[in-house]
């Protein structure tokens, strides 16, 4: 086994990397025999289940259970609270730093204090160590190959078991901001009052650091950052690292914190993982891009033959899911959709330097195969599903960083279904909002307890259309939840109430308690 690990690639597997303008420009390039990839997998299978239990809830990126949208979300709601903190003598900023090289200056001495440090197995951090210590590098010069070199840090682009070992890494990063948040060196931002305080958040190598303004404050961050640095090899690339401060911040002070953290000021940050970070005014430029994008697509495609089954497999595939991912957290307008229906009905009857009578109405395209259309989304219909998927999570995940602060500050003593617009709601709030009446009419009760679920109000009978209580509340009953119709001793119905109540006929089903 060992053996096969370490058994050195051919010159046949060895690519060139092309374009490069300067030697920092070249990385490992993970040529990994077929050995070693099973082990690999196999060692990051048996690592990935307890991740959920090691990394902290401010990293999004490959945790089971946790979405890149939970990020987009929380930073966006943050964004919006210091574009909307206009008054007050308390000043807020947000650092979005970038990591140069990430995986590549990995120090494997500190990740293996770090898994030791974790309390894994010496067995299993052995194995690890192995596994990441097999790599070499060779160089050829006018024609002639150097002897091999084996390096001292480093993880493997594409390796299975690289982004995990790197999120370990980064958990020293987390433990450094934990660590001078219960000294209250670094307080991070609050959206509201009694919502989470949030420091920082991480997408893999993607961070933003959340923090009142003060002097104190940025030197600290400049402190952790530095002994971060100084273990773990990771390096802030300043030209692609960017401050911005609330709006009430006087700016001297913006300029002057922003040449202390050597960070370019910014009025505000456009983009994180992708998506806005902040809304304008007009929601129509804020996701042109996407259709700059769609029409780049199609002209590429115009050029080629197709045929109409062709054409309808690229906007399935690719047209209707480039906005697949700004949809499952924004709301797009509904113009822009159109748009997007129409460049990819234009495609789909375009023949060669003809237009075409589109001979059906999308509408109609959007319906399935079985009632006659070919199955293309009705992307209004499909962006309120991904909206409505966020309302999900929010009901299934109620431990998640992203629902206890939206909890805190838009439902903090209601349920998700009572939940309001409330005062100065986010553009992501208003637009999970929008999806709240499909949710509500999707969704059952399946009772456990019955300690959550309204009697007269709630959708928990499995037998009428509305899955609803139909029988008009009497005035002198008093009972609310459904718990109080179950016998705590017996765990079942007390038919004898139920009947007082409601009257003689089929009963509910047998409750669930847990």
């Amino acid at each position: 086994m060992v053996e096969d690990l370490l058994r050195p690639y051919t010159e046949t597997e060895v690519t060139k990397a092309l374009f490069a303008q300067s030697l920092s420009q070249y990385r490992p390039i993970s040529l990994c025999n077929v050995a070693y990839k099973i082990a690999s997998k196999s060692i990051a299978n048996r690592l990935k289940p307890w991740l959920d239990r090691i990394i902290s809830p401010a990293q999004s990126a490959f945790v089971p259970g946790r979405l890149i949208t939970d990020n987009v979300l929380l930073a966006f709601e943050t964004n919006h609270f210091l574009n909307t903190h206009s008054r007050g003598r308390k000043h807020f900023m947000n650092l979005k730093l970038d990591i140069s090289k990430a995986y590549d200056r990995v120090e494997w001495s500190f990740l293996k204090r770090v898994l030791g440090k974790l309390g894994f197995p010496s067995a299993f951090i052995d194995l690890i160590m192995l596994c990441i210590s097999s790599v070499s590098y060779s160089f050829v010069l006018s024609g002639s190959q150097f002897r091999s070199i084996s390096p001292q840090r480093g993880l493997r682009q594409g390796d299975p078991l690289s982004p995990y070992l790197f999120l370990l890494c980064t958990e020293s990063l987390s433990a450094l901001f934990r660590e001078a948040a219960d000294r209250g060196s670094v307080r991070g931002v609050a959206v509201c009052s009694g919502a989470p305080r949030i420091s920082h958040l991480l997408f893999a190598d993607d961070t933003m650091v959340f923090s009142p303004v003060d002097v104190p404050t940025v030197h600290v961050i400049r402190q952790i950052l530095n002994v971060y640095k100084l273990a773990s090899g990771q390096e802030i690339n300043l030209h692609k690292s960017s401050a911005v401060f609330s709006r009430n911040t006087p700016l001297d002070i913006q300029r002057g914190l922003a040449e202390a953290l050597g960070l370019r000021l910014e009025n505000k940050h456009e983009v994180y993982l992708g998506l806005p970070a902040v809304a304008f005014r007009s929601k129509r430029a804020l996701f042109a891009a996407l259709k700059d994008r769609i029409w780049k697509r199609i002209q590429g495609w115009h050029e080629k033959t197709l045929s109409q089954a062709g054409k309808a497999v690229l906007i399935q595939a690719v047209v209707q899911a480039i906005p697949s991912y700004a949809m499952s957290c924004f709301k797009l307008p509904r113009t822009l959709l159109q748009e997007f229906q129409a460049l990819a009905a234009n495609f789909f009857w375009h023949d060669g330097d003809r237009r075409r009578i589109h001979w059906l109405a999308w509408d109609k395209m959007c319906k399935s195969k079985l009632e006659g259309g070919l199955g293309f989304r009705n992307l209004e219909a499909f962006n309120l599903a991904l909206l409505a998927k966020q309302l999900w999570r929010l009901l299934s995940r109620p431990e998640s960083l992203v629902c206890r602060v939206l909890k805190e500050k838009y439902f903090p003593h209601t349920h998700l279904f009572d939940g309001q617009l409330g005062t100065r709601p986010s553009f992501t709030w208003r637009s999970i909002m929008a999806a709240m009446h499909l949710f509500r009419s999707g969704c059952r009760w399946r009772i456990g307890t019955g300690h959550s679920v309204n009697i007269w109000t709630d959708p928990w009978l499995p037998r009428t259309p509305s899955f609803r209580v139909i029988t008009p509340r009497p005035s002198h009953i008093h009972v609310l939840w459904v718990h109080e119709l179950i016998s705590e001793d017996l765990h079942d119905w007390n038919v004898e109430l139920i009947r007082a109540i409601f009257g003689r006929g089929p009963g509910p089903y047998p409750p669930n308690p847990s």
